[in-house]
């Protein structure tokens, strides 16, 4: 019975909710959903925007250094699991949804995948490729975000003893939960994304709809993860036979209050991450250090960044909104810098400064960008990586990319945050990295393995 309340935890995102488990079968959230069985059914259940689209883990990006409070702002946030996130306490206790939504994402791409098991495919082959090319990458996407906040960073030595999180390849309740290998994590994460690439087609009407340009974009992303740069390279490739459009920031309006429209061009998949109160826009301010790093002719400077005088806040969402969330989806100018990377790492330097040229090119005010040069790859990395944190900001990968870098000392960065007159600090490669599987979860499932402090 542990593991059926424990699923039902995650279908209902409620401790509160377990106790319902002797109705749980009679009252569905959506009772024409009772007993899915038809290609019209997947489609539905992939169609539930607020599970497959809208709650995405948020404490990676809490915990990242996009952003810092003032000590007021910080004491006027009532939840102490929110304090806690935001200064990386050992014991932080995060809220159980980080854990609960990712998986009632894979919970219900699971049911179409098992649905899927019982369609004869030849009746309508297009659509039958389509909805299990969606399935598989949603899974993939969900595990990949839950990996990010609940693991530790990815290490070829050590990745098949590193703990990674529960896999589910079906909808059944009533399996025993237990954490893979980081290595099998990842492998899972890479075959999906693979095979849905392979079923999906390039494009759709609908942004939150995974194609296989999306698939191939969140495969370059996870080489990079796994230090795999040759994924990285073959991925990005991929995306850009596609002939996707950078948008030229000449062409937005650095005034506007909210520069990027919601499923701009630029966005490949569009997803966003739960809300918390740390990312308050009117209250999380950008560290001066970080908006200095742009130049006058920087059209990011105007476009991302409001500065008042006194202090400077994020505009730019990708999501087009100014709330408590973060972006989680894809965007075409991460592939541009992926590509970039991946190319630095195998010491294709010509190559790389061509991408990196090419995404800033649409990035600088016209006639006034100098193209970036290297001789070797210290030097393009180095470039590349700035680049880069210029970039994403609020994309929900920062955590992401401090876990990878931090392997390498080149680059591993130590966090600070000052609350009052205490200072708290995050150091390269500690335990809290990855975050405490939340107690609502450990305490109906019992069998997962707790992190290490």
């Amino acid at each position: 019975m542990i593991t059926r309340y424990y699923f039902l935890l995650i279908i209902f995102y409620s401790v509160t909710l377990l106790s319902a488990c002797n109705s749980f079968l009679d009252d569905k959230p959506n009772q024409k959903m009772a007993v899915p069985s038809t290609l019209k059914d997947c489609d539905a259940l992939l169609d539930d925007y607020f599970t497959m689209n809208n709650s995405y883990p948020v404490a990676g990006e809490v915990g990242a250094d996009n952003y810092y409070l003032t000590t007021q702002a910080f004491e006027a946030i009532s939840l102490n699991s929110e304090r806690d996130m935001y200064l990386w306490q050992a014991d932080a206790d995060i809220p159980v949804e980080n854990w609960t939504a990712g998986y009632k994402v894979i919970f219900n791409a699971n049911q179409v995948l098992d649905v899927l098991e019982n369609i004869d495919r030849a009746v309508d082959p297009i659509n039958y490729d389509r909805i299990k090319g969606e399935a598989l990458f949603f899974r993939a996407y969900a595990y990949m975000q839950l990996a990010d906040v609940f693991t530790l960073p990815y290490s070829k030595s050590s990745s098949s003893t590193d703990l990674g999180i529960v896999l589910r390849e079906t909808a059944t309740v009533d399996e025993i939960s237990r954490r893979a290998s980081l290595a099998e994590t990842y492998q899972k994460i890479a075959d999906d994304l693979t095979e849905s690439a392979k079923l999906l087609p390039a494009h759709s009407n609908y942004k939150t709809r995974p194609t296989s340009v999306a698939s191939y974009a969140a495969l370059s992303r996870l080489g990079l993860v796994i230090q795999n740069y040759d994924m990285v390279i073959a991925a990005a490739e991929k995306v850009l036979e596609q002939k996707p459009v950078l948008i030229d920031y000449n062409t937005l309006n650095t005034n506007a209050a909210r520069p990027f429209q919601r499923f701009n061009s630029e966005t490949l998949f569009y997803a966003i991450t739960l809300t918390s109160s740390c990312l308050d826009p009117y209250t999380s301010f950008v560290d001066s250090s970080l908006y200095d790093m742009y130049g006058s002719a920087d059209l990011r400077k105007s476009l991302y960044f409001k500065d008042t005088g006194s202090e400077v806040t994020f505009k730019a969402k990708y999501d087009g909104e100014n709330n408590y969330t973060s972006f989680a989806g894809i965007v075409l100018d991460e592939v541009y810098l992926n590509l970039a990377e991946g190319y630095s790492e195998r010491d294709n330097i010509d190559q790389a400064m061509k991408y990196l040229n090419q995404l800033m090119l649409t990035r600088f005010k016209t006639g006034e960008f100098v193209p970036f040069t290297a001789t070797n790859k210290t030097q393009a990395l180095a470039i590349i990586l700035a680049e880069r944190r210029k970039s994403l900001i609020m994309r929900n990968l920062r955590w992401m990319d401090l876990k990878r870098l931090n392997l390498k000392d080149a680059h591993a960065k130590s966090l600070s945050r000052k609350i009052g007159e205490n200072t708290y600090q995050l150091a390269p490669n500690d335990l809290r990295y990855a975050f405490l599987i939340p107690s609502g979860v450990i305490g109906m499932a019992p069998t997962i393995n707790q992190n290490k402090r």
